[in-house]
């Protein structure tokens, strides 16, 4: 979600409240809205262990109900909370969402696909960037057998 769809307003690292988001890309709503529209379901799969309090927890899920205002579209968010077994790119959470969220349907793995900015990218990949934090998402992509791209 964070770097993937959105990034915070205040141009700070970690968001400072609910409010504190923008869409990474002016183009990411009308996307998002295209594949709903496709017949895509969009089902999002984050890592947040620093989501470990009640005020944290009702901090993120404002901002989820505000993202879903924006875009005036429902999905589904799959949250990993603590650094366990749900966590990226382990895939229990993507059995949840298949088993318990999803009718226990498989989603169709030659049109479904999986973004994320953790690609494991190392530096310099783009002018001005550094390393990425992280190759979770491409491993969890790849994990699941989905297809992978970065925002």
């Amino acid at each position: 979600m964070d770097g993937t769809l959105i990034t915070t307003k205040s141009g700070r690292k970690f968001p400072t409240g609910a409010d504190d988001w923008k869409w990474l890309l002016p183009s990411i709503p009308s996307k998002l809205k295209d594949l709903i529209r496709s017949g895509f379901k969009i089902v999002v799969f984050t890592n947040q262990a620093g989501v470990n309090s009640k005020l944290k927890q009702e901090i993120i899920c404002e901002k989820i109900s505000a993202i879903e205002k924006n875009l005036e579209q429902p999905f589904q968010v799959l949250m990993a909370t603590g650094k366990d077994k749900y966590r990226k790119p382990n895939i229990p959470l993507w059995h949840h969402f298949v088993n318990h969220l999803n009718g226990g349907i498989e989603p169709d793995r030659k049109t479904s696909f999986f973004v994320g900015d953790a690609a494991g990218r190392k530096a310099g990949w783009k002018i001005g960037y550094g390393r990425d934090f992280s190759c979770s998402d491409r491993k969890f992509a790849d994990n699941i057998r989905l297809k992978f791209y970065t925002p």
